[in-house]
């Protein structure tokens, strides 16, 4: 969350840069808070706002992913902006460059241009050698074009905070039931809860239990002594039953293993884009989220419902989302899915539709398996 921030708050430094002419509020920082400096340049003053704050504390991390393509140089700062291969030719160099140069640190590149070609200052040392020789020849000015800011993490140049976020995150190594739990055709609600049990982090009686928020960790839905996620989920009684009707309507089975390594049997058995596949992983999350969200309500609220109504609750989720659906490509048997959860034919891609409304005429298909 601290990053997708910080990539939030670097869109407005990206603002400053590219057509903030048409924001008020960017026309503000520059007019009242820049004062006509560099925004790299600029000491962070002693009473900022917190916004402001913010924004100068990013500095160090946009500025390499901010570079300018040089039009006429008008509105690029000479020694602090991302213009020439060596980035910020102050932080190179240093002051000493102002004063072998004689121009001053609110400079423009547009200075050092004359008749689309540069106009070097006199090489009287081997810092201005140097910064004029590291010139690549592909780096002209132009006198008719506009200095264009470019964000260097996407194609097209433009700032996303997707991008910010993906460039400045800690990256760990794929988990393998990602595709599980992300991704279409998933509910974002239901894949964040099924993300939190998959790491035992909801809030279960033996985790209260630890902190020292519950003497007694009886599961809510079956009284049983202790629950955690592999007895709430799967073992419990009452859970047991809503996963026997769902198997049933999936055509599938699901082996009584561990809560973990029953998340790993899961990620193994539904792959694939066809409508079976789908429909096994909506239920499977949908079912979870149900029986986490029975378990809070039989907590918080003292209602309790009978498994049969949690589960035509699960049913609804899943048809719901199915009915949101289209193009899926059909399969052999698809057919009995298609009656089991009164889903329409239109759902599949249009091309196989005929076939499979020719199928629903009363072929019945062997019982699928997942073992």
């Amino acid at each position: 969350m601290e990053v997708w921030n910080k990539a939030a708050i670097a869109k407005h430094v990206w603002y400053l840069f590219s057509g903030g002419e048409c924001s008020m509020w960017c026309q503000w920082v520059k007019s009242y808070l820049l004062k006509g400096k560099s925004f790299w340049g600029i000491k962070v003053p002693s009473d900022p706002s917190w916004v402001w704050r913010k924004l100068l504390s990013l500095r160090d991390l946009i500025f390499p992913l901010i570079k300018f393509k040089l039009g006429n140089g008008g509105n690029v700062f000479l020694w602090y902006d991302n213009w020439h291969p060596f980035g910020s030719l102050l932080l190179r160099y240093g002051p000493r460059i102002l004063y072998d140069t004689n121009l001053l640190d609110s400079s423009k590149v547009s200075s050092i241009i004359s008749n689309d070609s540069w106009n070097w200052p006199f090489p009287n040392s081997w810092e201005i050698q140097e910064w004029i020789a590291a010139t690549p020849p592909s780096l002209k000015p132009s006198l008719d074009s506009p200095d264009i800011p470019v964000w260097s993490l996407t194609a097209d140049g433009s700032f996303s905070i997707h991008s910010a976020w993906e460039c400045w995150r800690d990256k760990g190594p794929k988990v393998t039931w990602s595709n599980l739990i992300w991704g279409p055709p998933v509910i974002p609600r239901v894949s964040f809860i099924v993300w939190l049990a998959i790491h035992e982090r909801l809030n279960t009686g033996d985790r209260l239990q630890i902190f020292g928020l519950l003497t007694s960790p009886s599961c809510p839905l079956c009284c049983a002594l202790e629950e955690n996620h592999s007895h709430l989920f799967f073992r419990c009684h009452y859970s047991s039953r809503i996963w026997a009707v769902i198997q049933a309507k999936c055509n599938s089975h699901w082996p009584s293993l561990p809560w973990l390594e029953l998340v790993e049997f899961a990620t193994k058995s539904i792959n694939g884009k066809s409508l079976k596949s789908v429909i096994m992983k909506l239920s499977f999350l949908c079912t979870i989220y149900h029986i986490w969200m029975e378990r809070n309500s039989r907590i918080f609220s003292k209602v309790f419902k009978p498994e049969e109504v949690v589960t035509n609750s699960i049913i609804q989720m899943v048809r719901g989302r199915l009915l949101s659906m289209e193009n899926v490509k059909a399969y052999a048997g698809d057919n009995w899915y298609l009656e089991q959860w009164n889903l329409p034919s239109k759902i599949l891609l249009q091309s196989q539709t005929a076939a499979v409304e020719r199928n629903l005429s009363g072929v019945s298909y062997p019982t699928l398996r997942v073992e």
